[in-house]
């Protein structure tokens, strides 16, 4: 535990939270550091929603702000593209005909400017141009649930054909326990 403690008027104390409203009204394509409108914008997202008085904030302070969201942005968007190219790239896609369908979720995804063409960068420079035509991504609400629902479904396939399949192991041989069946 530290003994330093922080003024709660400083508008850097833990208790000033940043949500991703905010993260999103300053988001840009691409950073433009003398960039009026972004700077203003940036500068009333600082004093509104942080409490930022406006003159502790510089030029300087604005152009930060922005280049950390874009870099935020940027890396989360990064990521994402890795994880995509994973699925493809473990699934055969690769050497397959047709396309491979990708719910996402998440506020970054579904508010975040220009969130997917980073993503989309990501792809082509891990699965190439060729690969990303293959890939369609849509919006997916509830996207735990749905995942979970999918992955319960996927495992009692598998449990149903281990169970059709002669000279397989049965579940409680390998586990030690008997796993539940999911039914719909």
């Amino acid at each position: 535990m530290s003994s330093i403690e922080t003024p709660v008027e400083n508008p850097l104390h833990p208790a000033v939270v940043v949500d991703e409203a905010n993260k999103t009204t300053t988001a840009t394509d691409t950073f433009h550091p003398n960039s009026t409108a972004q700077s203003a914008n940036t500068r009333k997202i600082l004093v509104e929603n942080l409490h930022f008085r406006p003159e502790q904030i510089s030029d300087e302070d604005t152009e930060i702000v922005l280049w950390a969201c874009q870099t935020v942005a940027t890396r989360a968007s990064r990521l994402s593209g890795c994880a995509v190219a994973t699925v493809f790239e473990q699934t055969g896609m690769k050497n397959k005909e047709g396309t491979v369908d990708v719910g996402v979720d998440g506020s970054m995804v579904e508010f975040y400017p220009f969130f997917e063409e980073r993503l989309r960068e990501a792809l082509v420079s891990l699965i190439g141009a060729e690969g990303n035509k293959k890939v369609v991504i849509g919006l997916a609400k509830d996207g735990s649930g749905v995942g979970a629902a999918l992955g319960a479904l996927q495992a009692k396939k598998q449990m149903q054909t281990a169970a059709e399949t002669p000279n397989t192991v049965p579940t409680e041989q390998l586990t030690g326990e008997s796993l539940p069946v999911v039914t719909s």
